[in-house]
């Protein structure tokens, strides 16, 4: 399972590595995709037809939902507790967390949403000790404007979108 590292960092940390996290081949559909856009300001006049939207203000970046959806995997039920545990407090942090996705270089600034859930019965895996544990971690992350951190970066070092 060596394929799953390098793919998926929380603040420099290999989830593979520190947590046995692999993730699903659809984990990246959230973090690739754009950002929601807000609403746009409308009022709906009584005595005119339709909505009138307001245009002359650029439309803003709504904060966007990322699922990490995969499995954890341990050499045994110890192992998977205490990976388990610490995925937890990895994700139910205070302020944001750099999301690193290598294959795409992009980095989101994250909080947590919703706590590591796990969504299928542990499986133990036939003639061995080893366990395997579908799991889901929901973060929202900010877009930069909110922030004033890139969302593009390297790993340990991140480069400012624009920067000279």
């Amino acid at each position: 399972m060596s394929q799953c590292n390098d793919i998926y960092y929380l603040d420099a940390v290999d989830l593979w590595i520190a947590y046995g996290f692999a993730p699903s081949p659809d984990c990246a559909v959230d973090i690739l995709s754009d950002w929601p856009l807000k609403e746009r300001y409308t009022h709906d006049w009584k005595d005119e037809n339709g909505i009138e939207t307001d245009l002359d203000v650029p439309a803003q970046l709504n904060n966007k939902q990322i699922t990490l959806k995969g499995h954890i995997y341990a050499v045994s039920l110890s192992d998977y507790s205490s990976k388990r545990a610490a995925l937890f407090n990895a994700c139910t942090f205070a302020g944001t967390k750099a999301l690193y996705h290598a294959p795409s270089n992009i980095t989101h600034y994250v909080f947590c949403k919703v706590p590591p859930k796990v969504v299928d019965n542990l499986t133990p895996i036939r003639n061995t000790n080893k366990i395997v544990m579908q799991v889901e971690i929901v973060f929202e992350a900010q877009h930069e404007s909110q922030t004033g951190i890139p969302v593009v970066g390297t790993g340990d070092s991140f480069t400012i979108i624009g920067a000279s």
